[in-house]
């Protein structure tokens, strides 16, 4: 004891009780979590022996602890807090923002495309890592810089140890001013003078994406970041977000396969290849999860075996049968629907009219900026010119909608929202739309309902579609897609605060579904809104919609191919979220009871939001026959 004062620590020497004794006879000072976002299953990142710190703290004895992480959203940081059992830490957040990153994101339709745009970057900017999603990607645009005669490392984990070993020492000694690899390159390389990183598909995550994106520019210099997008990339991510999730069924017929194989004492030495092909599973991923997921819930233990590269199973519980596994089928759903939403998060980035760098912020649960000024949107290219900071007049509209939209969902017990209501039906409310499903729905009887009646349907919907860009909505991925709030959302509806939209996309789209227009023009004003939002879309994006038939991905659905529409509509299901065409509310107890004509709108508010009173700090602001209650803000 006391021979050392700084010892680093894998969280998988925690899986051993002799060394958690070892630590506990020496007593520790301080417990320093780095990269704390893997305990989270909600983080990008997730590692299950991270998840035994908090039963190993208490075990030590409970010493200072400190937790730290660049990547984590509200909901993951509260769910770090909860698994290493703290209770009322301080918390310091200090800001994502990145000024000296430029982050671009280029289309890229045809391969050749891709392998143009690196060609410019590598002779623009010199040094920097090129990420792609798989082992055989990596091989293959390493061989194209071997032809463009560019010296460039290789890295992923399928090399020995030894290959990637030197990959890192001739990067950081300046040897090769290029890396192409996984993103198992990255963990504690620390070379400043990084110019590019660039992402030859799309990653996984916006964790994931600004983690990596980061090892650019740490000297304090300049960094240029590109994703080279194609959406048909998305299908590699959505095999990984399948080997990721097993469903119940899934993990009951690999651990089947496992009591099959076992030996008398219940023991088995098989790799996860061998494995797979036993249980006749294609995605070996799928196994690696399916084992992780099983040792979590005590049914078996995995062990290192001396002199062995593959690691033994031993049975804990070998007489449960794979249907009577108890597992948490709730959480293991939750985590899958969470996994696409943040896949459809990036696509949506990628997709986004206005500052990229503030989208980002937005999703961390920071206000968007000004714009950083550098992105490719912020100096105005593939259309993205429209975009510019909100007036105090349109951030008025801004709050107005989002306190609507606040009145149509639930606060969560981890002080999340859940939305009820379809993006259609939240629509009909907020114009003051006189549809039978409206009244059904109670929605008539908002504080909020008609409160946007004069900026007509198309505009509504513009705004809507821009702030859930801006990262200040979201949308389930589930059977119902339905709109709430983010907690950058909850923030601009409080606090307001700078916001850059697409407000020449807003005009655009509305100016056809005004009342006066639609008095004017006799149509339709439901379909005319619709079609000259999706045109405006596709004008201001700069990018293609997906191609016809694009996957839509729900959790536990199959791939499944949807017709193309409008720009609009096609990258909605790029996104993973169906289009809202009417769907209502989640069919729960309390929506689908009849609304009373007895009830007071003060009333339908707590019922909408689902938690009494919103906690806003100043009386509401009238409009005509309708009311919203934000802060203190000027009536328009």
């Amino acid at each position: 004891a006391g021979r050392w004062k700084l010892v680093y620590v894998a969280p998988e020497r925690f899986r051993q009780n002799s060394f958690v004794e070892a630590l506990r006879s020496t007593g520790i000072g301080l417990l320093a979590v780095d990269e704390a976002h893997c305990i989270s299953q909600w983080g990008h990142d997730f590692r299950p022996d991270y998840q035994r710190l908090g039963e190993a703290v208490e075990r030590l004895g409970n010493p200072q602890l400190a937790a730290f992480t660049a990547t984590a959203t509200p909901t993951v940081r509260g769910d770090i807090q909860q698994q290493l059992r703290l209770r009322q830490p301080f918390e310091c957040v200090q800001g994502f923002a990145r000024p000296n990153l430029s982050l671009n994101a280029t289309a890229c339709p045809k391969v050749h495309d891709k392998y143009a745009r690196l060609k410019a970057v590598l002779e623009q900017h010199r040094t920097g890592v090129i990420y792609c999603a798989t082992r055989s990607k990596v091989e293959e645009v390493h061989a194209q810089l071997r032809e463009w005669h560019i010296a460039a490392g290789c890295y992923h984990a399928g090399m020995s140890e030894d290959a990637r070993s030197e990959t890192q020492e001739r990067f950081i000694a300046k040897r090769d001013a290029v890396v192409v690899a996984t993103n198992a390159f990255g963990m504690g390389i620390d070379r400043s003078d990084v110019r590019f990183v660039v992402h030859f598909e799309i990653p996984g995550s916006l964790e994931a994406y600004y983690q990596e994106a980061g090892r650019a520019g740490r000297d304090g210099g300049p960094g240029w970041c590109e994703v080279l997008f194609n959406y048909a990339d998305t299908r590699t991510q959505e095999f990984f977000i399948e080997g990721n999730n097993p469903g119940f069924q899934a993990v009951a017929d690999i651990y089947e396969t496992l009591r099959r194989e076992a030996d008398g004492g219940h023991r088995l030495l098989l790799s996860i290849e061998q494995i797979a092909e036993a249980a006749g599973v294609r995605n070996t991923m799928a196994v690696s999860s399916a084992l992780a997921t099983l040792g979590r819930a005590g049914y078996i233990d995995r062990y290192d075996v001396p002199g062995q590269r593959i690691r033994g199973t031993s049975l804990l519980r070998p007489e449960v049968a794979g249907h009577r596994l108890e597992l948490n089928r709730a959480a293991m759903e939750e985590k899958e629907r969470r996994d696409r939403d943040k896949l459809a998060r990036v696509v949506s980035w990628c997709y986004a009219g206005t500052c990229r760098q503030s989208f980002i912020l937005s999703y961390f649960g920071e206000a968007g900026g000004h714009g950083c000024g550098s992105c490719d949107r912020c100096r105005g290219q593939q259309g993205g010119g429209g975009a510019r900071v909100a007036t105090a007049d349109e951030l008025t509209l801004v709050r107005k909608a989002l306190s609507g939209i606040a009145r149509c969902s639930r606060k969560r017990p981890d002080g999340g929202w859940e939305g009820r209501f379809g993006r259609n039906k939240i629509i009909g409310m907020l114009t003051g739309s006189q549809a039978p499903e409206i009244a059904a729905s109670g929605l008539d009887q908002l504080s909020t309902y008609g409160i946007l009646q004069p900026q007509g349907t198309g505009w509504v919907r513009s705004l809507l579609r821009e702030l859930e860009t801006a990262g200040c909505l979201e949308v389930s991925t589930g059977e119902y897609p339905l709109l709430t709030l983010t907690a950058a959302g909850e923030l601009m509806m409080k606090q307001g605060g700078p916001l850059m939209l697409n407000w020449q996309a807003l005009e655009t789209a509305g100016s056809a579904s005004r009342p006066e227009a639609r008095s004017r023009s006799g149509a339709n004003p439901k379909a005319r809104s619709a079609k000259t939002a999706a045109v405006a879309a596709a004008k201001t994006s700069g990018f293609p919609p997906p191609p016809k038939g694009a996957p839509s991905r729900s959790a536990g659905s199959k791939l499944s191919a949807r017709p193309g529409r409008s720009a609009d509509a096609d990258f909605s299901s790029a996104s993973g979220r169906s289009r809202d065409m009417g769907i209502g509310m989640a069919p729960t107890k309390k929506e689908s009871s009849p609304r009373t004509s007895k009830k007071s709108k003060s009333a339908a508010d707590r019922e909408a939001a689902g938690h009494g009173t919103l906690d806003f700090d100043s009386p509401p602001v009238r409009s005509g026959k309708s009311s919203a209650a934000f802060p203190a803000i000027p009536t328009p």
